[in-house]
Parts: structure tokens; sequence; C-alpha cells
């Protein structure tokens, strides 16, 4: 389920659709027709959601609709981001209103909340039926009789860090009772080893979430293995003191600092920055610990099923080990089911489970977690989280392990160009493409690519007389997103999956 099926209304994601095909075309000018065939919608259907984006854009710049209209029709340029949009929608809705409120009020009702907008307590219950599904999976109870959350703290602070972040994403500060200026005080206490902006933006927001928990009277339980690796590391320094919690006991001010580390562990990051990986990798490597066991059981299965020729084993590549690592400490220091942001808000998810590496690790979960001693927590939803993960990190990879599900594609293209040369580069950085070289020639391909514009000549070779593609001298971008989506087609086929190309927008 994606983060904005839970919080917004079909007529609201297919607005943010369309807004997000107006900001990808060009300045020369549209239709109502050509965005009714971006979506794959009926004219009556496409404006109808355009009158309604109309008002919104009204709302939100102020200017007066005829003007908006006139500017949008024309291609002019829209002043308002994806992103500010996209939040613009989250904070109209019910279920986003709620939740806020009862995580900044201090003395959240329930029934005021529904007197104040207008609404029964029964279409509260039915319009959150969504989100109370997400936080039970993620083992968080919503009530409203008591508005609060119930579960790990754990488990609630990485929630409500992920949920203002796929919410926010920068756009503005979400907090009204925790001061920005006071939370970005604290932050340049934290070590900046390797943070970018975007690395700022993230830890201000579990700063804050810290902050506001507090505040109401939430400290966190213990993670006992995530406190033994702490305590041999040198991870992160203690950067939350006494004097911003006077309250807090020592053990409670410890806790905070072990989490605010284990939060940062366990972003994803894709850098091969020496800085990025090498100390949680060393940290977990370098000692007989539960994790260190994990990742060399899924490196040994991985290795089980790599294709001879592979290029580099799995366990020589040190960036992708420490991000299974990252995997490894969110689902079992943090616990089964633990939240992460790719677990809610990953829309190549459903792709993951119609894949042979998803079958294989799916398998081999049982028994890595028998071998752990930890197979009487982990149910199949449990063990199914971490494999979806692990098939995001090994994306780019898909050529060393699924072989038979890889679109077989044979260029034929004259070599001494530089257009040949940009064909084998797009081509080559499809993960799920597999190059056929001349070794192959007795071999069927999925799609043959070629700059002699006759189909026939290939109809005897291609398994698909249709699939052949003539890539032309004198190429554009429009040939490049053609070849996407046709190459892209045929993997959905390879997958058993139904396709549309509206899928990619």
């Amino acid at each position: 389920m994606l983060f904005e099926e839970v919080f917004l209304e079909n007529a609201d994601i297919q607005k943010l659709r369309m807004f997000r095909v107006l900001k990808s075309m060009d300045e020369s000018g549209f239709t109502i027709t050509d965005l009714g065939n971006h979506l794959h919608i009926s004219y009556q259907q496409s404006y109808n959601v355009f009158q309604e984006l109309l008002n919104d854009i009204e709302t939100i710049t102020g200017r007066s609709g005829p003007t908006v209209k006139k500017n949008v029709l024309a291609g002019d340029f829209l002043p308002v981001t994806i992103d500010q949009y996209r939040l613009f929608l989250l904070q109209e809705s019910i279920q986003f209103q709620y939740l806020d409120y009862i995580i900044q009020s201090r003395s959240a009702n329930t029934d005021r909340f529904c007197q104040d907008h207008f609404i029964s307590r029964s279409t509260l219950a039915r319009k959150t039926t969504p989100l109370r599904t997400m936080l039970e999976l993620h083992g968080i109870k919503l009530s409203f009789s008591r508005p609060g959350f119930s579960g790990s703290e754990q488990n609630i602070r990485q929630f409500l860090y992920i949920f203002y972040w796929l919410c926010f994403r920068g756009v503005e500060w979400p907090f009204t009772t925790v001061p920005q200026n006071r939370i970005a005080e604290r932050y340049a206490q934290l070590p900046q080893v390797g943070m970018n902006t975007i690395d700022r933006l993230r830890n201000l927001l579990m700063l804050a979430v810290a902050d506001l928990r507090i505040a109401h009277g939430h400290t966190l339980g213990p993670m006992p293995t995530w406190e033994h690796l702490w305590n041999h590391s040198e991870l992160v320094t203690a950067p939350i003191n006494q004097q911003w919690y006077p309250r807090l006991s020592r053990s409670e001010l410890a806790r905070e600092n072990q989490f605010l580390a284990f939060q940062r562990a366990i972003e994803f990051n894709f850098t091969h920055d020496h800085h990025a990986w090498a100390p949680l990798y060393d940290t977990i490597m370098g000692n007989d610990n539960v994790i260190h066991r994990y990742v060399d059981a899924l490196v040994d299965c991985l290795e089980n099923h790599r294709r001879n020729g592979a290029t580099l084993t799995v366990k020589d590549d040190p960036v992708l080990v420490t991000n299974f690592i990252r995997v490894a400490l969110a689902n079992i220091v943090g616990g089964p089911n633990f939240p992460t942001i790719m677990g809610m808000n990953d829309p190549e998810s459903e792709l993951y489970t119609h894949s042979n590496i998803y079958k294989t690790l799916v398998a081999a979960q049982p028994t890595i977690m028998l071998q752990l001693g930890l197979d009487q927590q982990y149910s199949v939803t449990a063990c199914q989280q971490i494999c979806e993960e692990l098939c995001y990190l090994l994306a780019p990879h898909l050529t060393d392990f699924e072989w038979e599900q890889m679109v077989n594609c044979r260029i034929l293209v004259t070599n001494n160009d530089f257009n040949s040369r940009r064909l084998a580069t797009f081509i080559g950085n499809m993960s799920f493409v597999h190059i056929m070289p001349e070794t192959e020639s007795d071999q069927p391909a999925d799609l043959i690519i070629t700059g002699v514009d006759d189909a026939k000549l290939f109809q005897a070779e291609a398994s698909d007389p249709q699939r052949v593609f003539v890539w032309a001298t004198d190429v554009s971008g429009s040939d490049f997103y053609r070849l996407f989506i046709t190459v892209e087609e045929l993997m959905f086929n390879k997958l058993g999956i139904p396709f549309t190309s509206h899928q990619i927008i």
C-alpha cells in the first residue's frame, strides 16, 4: 500500500497524477484531450479533474480562476512544485488532520475534532481504516477513546518520523509546538560527517519527534542488542544531553542517544564514500553478533543463486553489504515489521513478489531465522517486509541473479559512432535487460534493436515478430522514452503482470 493511498481519496490521487503530467509537459501548451490520453481516462473525466485541480492552484497561489486556467493551458510556468501540491492535498485530508492533531496536541479529544470538522465519529473511523491497518502492520494501535498510540515507543517514533518526512519533504516545518530554531541549534551539535541537505532535514525531524514525545511524557524502552553493539562502536557520540531534558534519568537519556544513532544507522546510503559505509560495516562485520550472522547467511544464499560469470561476488561489494546490514538492523534489532521508509512507500514493491529473486529470499528466511534462534518471532508478513527491502537493494544487480527473467535484447547497429554508444549505455543501465553477445546469436531475442528499417529481415530471429525496434541515426529524447516503454512492457510480460504505460507516471 502506497503512502498516498492511505491519506488521499481517489479523486485527489487523480489530481496529483494530472499535476505531475502538467509539470512534465513542455511549454508549447496542451489540450484536455492530451491530458486524458496521458492519464488513460475519458475526456469528461479529464475535464472534471482539471477543473478541480485549477481550483486547488487558485487556492494555493491566490490568483484568480481565469488567470490560472489561461496560464496553465498556455504551458506557462506553474509556481507550485509537485511536493507543494502533494502536501496541500495531504493537509486537506481528514486522515492527515486527525493524525497530526493527536500527535501535536496535549489534550486531544476525538469528539471535539469531529465537531470542529463537521463529521461523525463513524465517518472518521471509515476514513482512517487504511491508516489503522498500516499502523497495526507495524505493531501500533490508534485509539479514538483516548486519542493516541499504543505499542513500542521505538516503532511509534519511527512511524511519526516517516509520516512527517513523507508528507512534508522539506517543504515547510511541520510542527507548531516544537520551534525549528531550537531543534536546529541542537542539530548543530551532531556529528556532521558525510551529511548533505537531505540528511540534515531528516535529522531535524528525528530530533523534533523525540522532543515532542518526551514533552508528552513518552520514554523509550530498552533495545538490548543495539545497546550492546552501540557500546562497542564509535558510530556516533552522545549529542542529546541532560540540559535538554533535565527530567530524564541517566538510563532514559542513554536510550535517547542510542535510538537516535539507530535511526541514523538504518537509513540506506548508496554512496561509495568510505565515511558513509565503513564505520557501520566495521562495527558489525568486525565482531560476532546476530546481524553479522544474518548477513553472512544472506550472502551465502545469494551466492548460491548467482549466475556463472557475474562480475562481482556479493560479499565484495561493501556498499551493498552495508545496506544489507541496515535492513537487518531495522528488522532484527528494531523487531519484526519495524517501520521503514521503503516498507511504507516503495511503488515497485508489488513487482518484487513476481520475481524469482524475491521467491528465493522468502524461501530462505525461515531457515536463516531458525539458525539465529529467531524463527518464533517472525511471521510470514515480517519476512516479506525484509525480502521486499532486500529486493529494492538488489534491483540494480538483477542481471547477476535472474537470468531467466531478463529481457534478452540483441543490438544490431553499426558500432562506429556516438549514437550506438548512447544506445548501448542506455540499455546497459537497465538492470532487467541482458544484452546478447555474438556468442548467443543462435538464441531467440525478446527484442531486436536495429538501424535497418525492414522488420521482415528479423522475423525469423525474434520470438515476437513485432518486437523489432528501429533505431534511427537522428534519435531524440522521445525515442529513448519509447524504447524504455517497450523494454519495460516486455519485462512486465516476463513477470506475468498486466502493463499499461501510465504506471510510470
